[in-house]
């Protein structure tokens, strides 16, 4: 079995030990990608996602069997990470260079050049800035489920966002890439 299914979540909440394997073994190369990518440390990143698995099997009980568990789980990964900003626990690696991620051959010609293209985009934001367009760009949340992840309001939510896709848009090194 190597596809997610909710019954993972229903054995595991009757106790079943295989079933704290199997959702491990499912879901831990999808979330340590995830935690990567949103805090560029590998260290960061591995700590994270266990850290995401412990709290996931020790708050079980406040999984409401029905919802889903992909996405109980990623947002304790994203509260997970977010506390790490704020405690600054780790190194920021966030010195990536565009001629770094940039190749010789046009953007639209690889998948590679895209991924470092958008590594590039996210390095330039803080942190914060970085979890908040990760999670309404890729994660498709809505600025209401990202204002209530933060305890923020709406509006902190909609001005990351604008403010955070300004400073990509007018940073030095993207502008003089893409014109």
């Amino acid at each position: 079995m190597n596809q997610w299914d909710e019954d993972i979540a229903i054995r595991m909440k009757a106790g079943e030990r295989d079933a704290f394997k199997i959702c491990y073994q499912i879901l831990s190369p999808v979330l340590y990608h995830l935690l990567l990518k949103i805090s560029k440390n590998e260290d960061l990143a591995k700590d994270l996602l266990q850290d995401t698995f412990i709290d996931a099997f020790q708050n079980l009980k406040s999984y409401k069997i029905g919802s889903n568990f992909k996405s109980w789980i990623k947002r304790i990964a994203f509260n997970n990470f977010y506390n790490a900003v704020k405690r600054k626990d780790y190194i920021n690696q966030n010195d990536i260079e565009v001629e770094d991620c940039i190749q010789d051959s046009p953007i639209h010609e690889s998948a590679l050049a895209d991924t470092q293209l958008f590594e590039l985009l996210l390095s330039i934001l803080n942190e914060t800035e970085r979890l908040i367009i990760w999670l309404y760009i890729v994660e498709q949340y809505s600025h209401q489920e990202i204002a209530t992840l933060f305890d923020k309001s709406i509006s902190f939510s909609k001005s990351t966002v604008s403010r955070s896709l300004m400073r990509i848009k007018t940073h030095v090194k993207v502008k003089n890439y893409a014109y």
